[in-house]
């Protein structure tokens, strides 16, 4: 921990424990879906590490799969954007809010198994860390229909995330007229 942490007030503190604990394992990852990402705990995302990185994996569920047996697009695009936040909070860890701005999910073909979210690219993260200020953090997501023999590629996803340093959310919701403090 560092020293700032004790100069917080409890419940910064619980939430800055909070988040670091729900990207531990995928006990607690379930556990916090389940409360607040009530879809995301049905479709049964969970973390997976392969090859030394995070990638999240949907389950080929009931719940998942649209009228004529392949996974639903509504389940790949949604997912995307929890695959990737999962992927992202585990970099920036527990310091930043981060939120979705816009989502852009290509299909290319139907998925007929297990789907798996890779990174291909991550920019303006340590650039925006180092700012410490608001910054946005672009995002590339190739999705996998995940087989016994080869992984077959089946969507891809840009998605751009908002980062803020939890530093300047507290001033705005702790503070009565609802403004951010700037530095």
């Amino acid at each position: 921990m560092d020293e700032t942490s004790n100069e917080l007030p409890f419940i910064q503190r619980a939430e800055r424990w909070l988040a670091e604990l729900s990207v531990r394992n995928n006990f607690w990852h379930r556990v916090f879906a389940f409360f607040f990402l009530p879809s995301a705990w049905r479709s049964g995302i969970a973390m997976r590490w392969t090859e030394g990185q995070l990638t999240p994996r949907m389950p080929f569920r009931r719940a998942n799969r649209n009228w004529y047996g392949a996974m639903s697009g509504a389940a790949l695009s949604g997912n995307a954007e929890i695959a990737g936040g999962l992927i992202l909070n585990r970099r920036v860890g527990r310091d930043y809010t981060c939120v979705c701005k816009s989502l852009n999910y290509r299909f290319l073909r139907p998925c007929l198994g297990p789907a798996e979210y890779h990174l291909e690219s991550l920019e303006g993260l340590e650039d925006g860390m180092a700012s410490e200020r608001e910054f946005n953090v672009d995002l590339k997501l190739r999705v996998f229909q995940v087989e016994k023999d080869a992984n077959r590629i089946v969507g891809k996803a840009e998605i751009t995330y908002h980062l803020a340093p939890k530093s300047l959310v507290k001033s705005s919701i702790f503070h009565p007229s609802g403004k951010r403090r700037r530095k």
